[in-house]
């Protein structure tokens, strides 16, 4: 199949409702999209500040303060918030990644203001309760400890600390059970006030509330919220790896072995971050692309394996998972590496990025088809300064990506010099074949704790 085979990829007509935005007196940027087809109005607050913000020496903070946010404020018991929420019938998700904090809850379009109300209550005036607060750090070390049976959690952890060295990105979000056990009130108290802000957040209400109604009651409830206007200062951009690095997380009694592999990727906002996405996918992205079909189907290595790109903000990260048997690891890590240097040669086929275009475009509608999903689109697209027909061209954008864009991103980003590598597995049957790899680091399982 050649690219000529492109204009099979016509696109139906997907309306999306008008977007009405404004940004309040203190600074928050509101949206509001009216979409009236069931009686529920969904509502996502965004702030430009997550996991990567945490304090030096303080792994996890942002994820332990959003936690805290719903037990209690400086009105409300934690019970009362939950008995409110029930009351309006709301389920609250709160939610940090690296770049962002979400705080997510769709109710019947009735109950709007109080939740509204709520939202400006918990972000406005929590408490931080010192008991609150000791229960909190009990909890997530113990959830820590808990996790250090999850080879994959330790893997993703792993991967930060070698390919991301001393860059806040490297640090693991979920927190590390000796910096958790320093987490005080006023460590709680400090990082909400400095980056929970009007001006560092964007409110998205999307459902079955007239746009004007929604910015008037975002204007009502949350336009007395108060906070300077200063910007936060941006996270630096990562530095590619200077030499190939491999971390090896000694997890005894382990036979098989979690694996990754990873370098240097676009910020999510690059003009070539999208061209890079769909490289990606026929590389390593499902169950058709380059990478499954050598390790998994010609070589029965593993039954799963994939290539993504972790799509943050100051740079990403490119990345080979898999897990395989201890014996077989550097096998796997080797015809990773050879599949992927074969395809930055090549670049994928025209079939190979037609069937990219193909899943990509297929998936984009259910991203956005709840009010819930539109409302966290909207939002996360304020957030990253995309142009207000950003949804509207999308996909028009991915038929657009031709094959030397897919060619020129896979060279650039997937393994194409000194890489990192994170392996969890039983030290004793790896330290071996991985050292003949590239420089090699050791460390307990649990310190990852």
């Amino acid at each position: 199949m050649t690219e000529s085979a492109a204009p099979e990829l016509s696109l139906s007509s997907f309306p999306l409702p008008p977007r009405h935005e404004r940004v309040l007196g203190n600074g928050l940027t509101v949206i509001a999209a009216e979409r009236a087809r069931v009686p529920l109005v969904a509502v996502c607050l965004v702030f430009k500040a997550g996991s990567a913000r945490d304090p030096l020496g303080k792994a996890g903070l942002a994820d332990f303060v959003v936690e805290l946010l719903r037990r209690g404020t400086e009105r409300l018991t934690a019970d009362q918030i939950d008995e409110a929420l029930e009351a309006m019938g709301v389920d609250l998700h709160l939610e940090t990644s690296l770049d962002s904090t979400y705080l997510m809850a769709t109710t019947p379009a009735e109950h709007l203001a109080p939740l509204l109300r709520m939202l400006a209550e918990l972000v406005q005036r929590p408490a931080f309760a010192p008991v609150e607060v000791r229960q909190a750090r009990k909890r997530t070390i113990a959830r820590l400890e808990t996790e250090l049976d999850e080879p994959a959690i330790l893997a993703a952890d792993a991967l930060g600390l070698v390919a991301l060295p001393g860059h806040p990105y490297g640090r693991p979000g979920r927190g590390i059970a000796s910096q958790v056990a320093t987490f005080t009130r006023a460590d709680c108290v400090g990082f909400a006030k400095a980056h929970f802000r009007p001006s560092q957040a964007i409110l998205a209400i999307a459902g079955d509330v007239p746009a004007d109604e929604a910015l008037a009651l975002s204007e009502r409830e949350l336009g007395r919220w108060q906070g300077d206007g200063q910007e936060l200062e941006p996270i630096p951009v990562a530095r590619p790896l200077e030499q190939t690095s491999i971390l090896l997380v000694d997890k005894k009694g382990s036979n098989q072995a979690q694996v990754r592999l990873a370098s240097s990727g676009p910020g999510i906002t690059q003009p070539d971050a999208l061209a890079a996405r769909l490289s990606c996918q026929a590389l390593g992205g499902g169950f058709t692309s380059r990478l499954v079909e050598a390790i998994r189907v010609n070589r029965g290595l593993s039954y799963g394996v994939s290539g993504f790109l972790t799509e943050t903000i100051a740079g990403s990260l490119f990345v080979v998972a898999s897990y395989t048997k201890t014996e077989s690891v550097k096998e796997l890590v080797e015809v990773a590496l050879e599949e992927t240097r074969r395809y930055r040669q090549e670049g994928p086929s025209a079939e190979e990025l037609l069937r990219a275009k193909r899943y990509t475009n297929g998936l984009f509608p259910l991203m956005i088809e709840t009010d819930d999903l539109l409302a966290r689109a909207l939002a996360g697209l304020k957030r990253l300064g995309r142009p207000d027909d950003w949804l509207e061209a999308y996909r028009e954008r991915v038929l657009r990506v031709d094959s030397e864009q897919a060619l020129e991103t896979a060279r650039r980003y997937f393994l194409p010099g000194p890489f990192a590598a994170a392996v969890v597995g039983e030290a004793k049957g790896l330290s071996k074949p991985l050292r003949a790899l590239g420089r090699l680091r050791v460390i307990p399982a649990e310190s990852l704790a």
